[in-house]
């Protein structure tokens, strides 16, 4: 049994509870910031695989649930690249705002100019990287880690490189050079006038202020998280076969589609593989619960919160108010007060009985008096 059983599951599933949460708060809301949404979205497929994968195969390595397998690699690698590539939508944005430049001031030449680069990143790039990248590099079906449980598998080479590594580890890399060193110098050096600048855009729009500075946190610390791994996950693809080769070709990647079990001790034989796979899954935990702290818990989405309960109790209410009524059979009749014999009448009018009748119905007796 893994050292961190049964608390990786626990925290795995609750962020992915709350991450769903936000991402239902942002479409009600219909407010979001794209490349913030998709980045809860990855962490969720994340989180939530890796947390039922954990439980399912806690202490063995049995194929069972091929299907699950299949979505749960494929999910993990939309994961993968996602979370980098929402995260260089966000701070270029950031950076668009340091530079005084919002979206909505562009011309709307511009304005189309950065929808096509935000939805070559958060769209095509994705649904490449999990269809046509991952294939020519899958060596099985899928593969399970004993302890985590369904993941995808990959053959260490090249073209893994060129692939699967450089598309996750670019997008960090420039935000770490380019993107998030001209934000942090705006912010330093002109802390008054983008601080009225922010405020004044704010309220022009509908994003508070504050908003800027957690998707700022978020952005670094994706980076900070994110980074270190993709570049050891190049490390170990580059030392994965001796000699190194490019791509030993599509046939011989592709021979056996046998799904492949890696026992705890195989897997820990490794030390940087080992150090890899626990540094990768809670460092998504850390980084959903931060986006967690700083969006599920905002005024704005404590509001839908609020209303989202007072809509449901309602609802509850209004369904116990109609079991409390009288059932069709009853509910047709009419009931006259200020007589010693209360008159009943069915739905069409013809029908009359006496409290005492109407009692022994009530007990299964019912008999029909005279008119």
């Amino acid at each position: 049994m893994e050292p961190t059983y049964p608390l990786f599951p626990i925290f795995s599933l609750i962020s992915a509870a709350l991450l769903l949460l936000i991402l239902i708060n942002n479409a009600i809301r219909r407010s979001f910031n794209f490349g913030l949404f998709m980045i809860c979205l990855g962490l969720f497929c994340l989180n939530f695989t890796y947390g039922v994968g954990s439980i399912a195969w806690a202490d063995n390595v049995d194929v069972k649930v091929p299907v699950w397998c299949d979505i749960a690699s494929h999910l993990q690698l939309f994961g993968v690249i996602i979370v980098p590539a929402g995260s260089l939508v966000v701070t270029r944005r950031l950076y668009l705002i340091a530079s005084r430049r919002p979206i909505s001031s562009l011309e709307p030449r511009q304005q189309r100019t950065e929808l096509i680069i935000e939805c070559l990143l958060l769209l095509l790039l994705p649904a490449l990287y999990i269809s046509i990248f991952y294939y020519t590099s899958q060596v099985s079906r899928f593969q399970i880690f004993e302890g985590y449980g369904c993941t995808n598998a990959i053959w260490g080479s090249g073209m893994s490189i060129i692939l699967l590594d450089l598309p996750a580890l670019i997008p960090p890399a420039i935000s770490t050079l380019f993107y998030c060193p001209r934000i942090l110098w705006v912010f330093y050096t002109q802390r008054k006038v983008f601080k009225q600048y922010l405020s004044d855009s704010s309220s022009a729009s509908s994003e508070p202020r504050t908003n800027y500075m957690r998707l700022l946190a978020i952005g670094c610390l994706d980076i900070v998280l994110t980074l270190p791994v993709q570049a050891i996950g190049v490390f170990l693809d580059s030392k994965s076969s001796d000699p190194f080769i490019f791509y030993p070709g599509w046939s011989v990647v592709h021979a056996d589609w046998t799904p492949l079990v890696i026992t705890r001790e195989e897997w820990r034989a490794s030390g940087w593989g080992t150090f890899t796979l626990y540094f990768t899954l809670w460092a998504n935990v850390v980084l959903a619960y931060a986006i967690i702290g700083l969006f599920a818990f905002t005024p704005e989405a404590l509001d839908v919160y609020k209303r989202g309960l007072s809509s449901v109790s309602k609802r509850f209410a209004g369904a116990r108010t109609q079991d409390t009524n009288l059932n069709p059979a009853t509910s047709a009749l009419v009931f006259r007060s200020g007589r010693t014999e209360t008159e009943t009448y069915s739905a069409d009018g013809v029908a009359e009985v006496d409290m005492k009748a109407y009692r022994q119905s009530e007990a299964g007796e019912y008999q029909k008096q005279p008119s």
